[in-house]
């Protein structure tokens, strides 16, 4: 297996899939300016909470984004939706504070700052995770990245508070600890980060993100005053029913627990099934950075293990495993491959492109399997024997 996912046969694959995105992107582009119903018909339709959020912020009304005929109305104002559309707003008050700007450019300005401001970093802490001498190319070929912008969400934001940790948290532990205090704003992929802060015993950074949260919490409450905040509490009931089966279309979700309820399962088997695995994620997690590996590694590992334990992982949000796939890369080329370690990172690869597609035709959502898969290489001991048979060596990889 190592030797046909050679580095050159995967680079070539990687630009057929770049520039295959490339088209649909153009595509979907033109067919939304055009008012097409193809692909781009509903394009980056989910920034329309984003959007609609700021200018209900900026106007002095942040408490209504939280209910929803206020926020639906607002909404339906700001864009052509059809018929009972509407895009809830789950996300803590400090997120507001980075909806705020949005409301002072048109929409599709809008759409365009917001996607960069969160893509430009991420592609900036890849540059930095990904092995000397391999350019952008897998980072830009990479599913999660038109997934993310098709739907104008906030994935580039949360993947690079994830990449940015693992890449500062040895020199800077500090504003290592700061990343991880953005992901405030999206706390389902936020909470295993103070375990794995903790066992690593990375006290500077614990420090730096729990600071962080105050101060967004803080200036929240200063700019929006303490409405927001109960507004927010009270619909976290509506957020929980939303996965539970208020969902039309749940292969969007990527967890456990929606992989249960798509194979018929109860409410009861699919919790059961995902706090398994949420437990296993955080035991796999606490063991590896007890052992104090480096802040890449413990940053990787984090990212996968923050996907694996939420029962709410949206599609969009699988751009996240863009760090731990760079970072697995580069070790994968200084310390030699595993027998299955190629196959299991080609899979979480490509579970972007392919896992919400399946579950739609098959019932099946892999994308936990993948995530696992991931994690299981970014985790195993690097012992003699821990990649392949005695001799197995690393493969360089070109520059791109």
């Amino acid at each position: 297996m190592n030797a046909f996912l050679n580095a050159r046969r995967l680079t070539g694959w990687c630009r057929i899939l770049a520039v295959m995105m490339a088209l649909w992107a153009v595509l979907s582009v033109a067919q939304a300016a055009l008012g097409g119903s193809g692909a781009g018909k509903d394009l980056a339709a989910d920034f329309t909470c984003y959007f609609s959020a700021g200018r209900l912020a900026r106007q002095g009304e942040a408490a209504a984004v939280y209910q929803p005929d206020r926020l639906s109305a607002a909404e339906h104002a700001d864009r052509t939706l059809p018929a009972g559309g509407f895009f809830p707003f789950y996300y803590p008050p400090p997120y507001l504070l980075l909806c705020l700007p949005l409301a002072l450019l048109p929409y599709w300005p809008a759409l365009i700052l917001f996607l960069a401001a969160g893509l430009v970093p991420l592609l900036l802490a890849l540059r930095r995770l990904l092995p000397a001498g391999v350019s952008l190319l897998p980072a830009l070929a990479f599913p999660g990245i038109l997934v993310t912008a098709g739907t104008g969400q906030n994935g580039f934001f949360t993947a690079a508070c994830f990449g940015w940790f693992a890449v500062l948290a040895d020199t800077r532990p500090w504003i290592a600890g700061g990343c991880l205090g953005l992901l405030a704003c999206k706390p389902q992929l936020a909470v295993l980060a103070p375990v794995a802060l903790v066992a690593a015993g990375r006290w500077r950074s614990l420090a730096g993100a729990a600071a962080t949260f105050v101060m967004l919490s803080a200036l929240s409450v200063a700019v929006f005053g303490l409405a927001p905040w109960a507004g927010f509490l009270a619909s976290a009931g509506r957020a929980s029913t939303t996965i539970t089966g208020g969902m039309a279309d749940q292969t969007k979700i990527q967890s456990s627990f929606i992989a249960v309820r798509l194979l018929g399962g109860g409410l009861v088997l699919a919790s059961v099934v995902q706090g398994v695995v949420a437990l296993a994620a955080v035991v796999a997690l606490v063991r590896f950075v007890r052992r104090r590996p480096g802040g890449r590694p413990e940053g990787a590992a984090l990212a996968a293990a923050a996907l694996l334990a939420t029962p709410y992982l949206a599609d969009y949000d699988l751009v996240c495993l863009a760090p731990p796939l760079a970072f697995a890369l580069a070790r994968g080329s200084v310390t030699g491959w595993g027998r299955f370690d190629k196959l299991l990172l080609l899979g979480a690869y490509l579970t972007p492109l392919l896992a919400r597609g399946i579950a739609g035709r098959t019932s099946l959502q892999l994308a936990p399997v993948a995530i696992a898969g991931l994690l299981f290489v970014l985790t195993k001991e690097m012992g003699s024997g821990a990649y392949g048979p005695s001799g197995s060596r690393a493969e360089p990889w070109p520059s791109l």
